[in-house]
């Protein structure tokens, strides 16, 4: 189990019956490049549970081709940017960074209700959404060359898997999800100019 929380990862090795079997953390920084912005490095994210995992293994004796499993935990919504060629463009930007203010206030103002309806939530800073037009208003050559986007369980499980998915948690989260019809809205990502069909 690796558990990523606000400045590191904490793994913990289990047996087959949910016992502990040795655990590890590993830290990894955040930036505040400006004042109320908070991000991460999703590199970093990986180098912290490769460090955690080959720790657990020192410690348990245990060898890697015993683990059945790796269930990975993290704060949703966490977006990560990437190309179409799997590159991370720029850092996340965490859910406690505030540099989305006026688009959230936007959002509210003439979109509000609808969003409430579809996304179940209201615009605030620490949705995907807002983000995502910061991200189009102040970093265009960013958001052109955007080809995906993971969320920070996404990354790490594509990663260690090669793998690109989302479970419906950071899919609600990000704003851009019909959470009643359980698929990506067209209205709202179209929003943030984005086009799920791609």
């Amino acid at each position: 189990l690796a558990r990523f929380g606000s400045g590191g990862v904490k793994e913990t090795l289990l047996s087959v019956e949910g016992e502990p079997v040795a655990s590890a953390t590993v830290e990894y920084p955040t930036y505040y490049p400006e004042v109320s912005w908070t991000e991460q490095e999703p590199e970093d994210w990986y180098r912290a549970v490769r460090e955690g995992l080959l720790s657990l293994l020192g410690k348990s004796g245990v060898r890697p081709s015993d683990i059945r499993a790796i269930a990975v935990d993290a704060a949703t919504h966490t977006a990560v940017l990437m190309d179409r060629d799997c590159r991370v463009l720029d850092r996340a930007i965490l859910w406690t960074d505030q540099r989305s203010v006026r688009e959230s206030a936007w959002l509210d103002e003439r979109y509000g209700d609808m969003l409430f309806k579809t996304a179940y939530h209201r615009p605030d800073t620490l949705w995907t959404l807002p983000q995502l037009l910061w991200i189009r208003n102040n970093k265009p050559d960013v958001f052109e060359r955007i080809g995906y986007i993971l969320f920070a369980k996404d990354y790490i499980r594509w990663r260690l898997t090669g793998r690109i998915c989302t479970d419906t948690i950071d899919a609600a989260g990000s704003m851009l999800y019909d959470v009643a019809n359980d698929r990506w809205s067209t209205e709202l990502c179209a929003l943030a100019g984005l086009d799920p069909s791609v």
